[in-house]
């Protein structure tokens, strides 16, 4: 239905012959391309010699390049790969722990009681004061809509 609801289109033709004219530049027997060319035109309802031409401006565009070209090529130098950040294993560790408290369940109870100098980064510690400061108030029932939000602005920054 899709198909023939493009075919009715000059777009669509011309979409569905650009993705076959890959396929169809690799047929090598003459023969066989000419008479998958005549089909081709025959379903698009369009001329043989359109078809033919579109093929010769594919493969002028797309120079066939044989494998012993591809491997004599020399390869230009590369960018050099961004740069990586790296992490110390106590780093990657609180980073870890943070991640674990962020997927704790809802209905949990559980409020950790370690405390914050844990972390060695700033930015965890604060989000660790707040996930705990979040949590408490959760288990109050108070409104924690404020503080979910402060919450999402603190891991945003990260």
């Amino acid at each position: 239905m899709k198909l023939v609801l493009i075919l009715n289109k000059p777009q669509g033709k011309g979409i569905f012959l650009s993705e076959l004219l890959p396929i169809w530049s690799k047929i090598s027997d003459s023969i066989t391309r000419e008479h998958y060319i005549e089909k081709l035109a025959a379903f698009l309802q369009v001329k043989d010699d359109f078809v033919r031409e579109e093929l010769d401006k594919y493969q002028k565009t797309t120079a066939v390049v044989s494998y012993k070209q591809v491997l004599t090529q020399t390869t230009p130098q590369a960018a050099p790969p961004a740069k990586l950040i790296s992490y110390d294993r106590r780093e990657m560790l609180e980073q870890y722990l943070i991640a674990l408290l962020l997927h704790q369940p809802i209905d949990s109870s559980f409020i950790p009681n370690f405390p914050e100098t844990l972390f060695t980064q700033e930015e965890l510690k604060q989000v660790y004061v707040l996930l705990v400061l979040f949590w408490i108030r959760s288990l109050l029932n108070q409104s924690n809509l404020k503080l979910l939000l402060l919450l999402i602005l603190c891991l945003k920054s990260l």
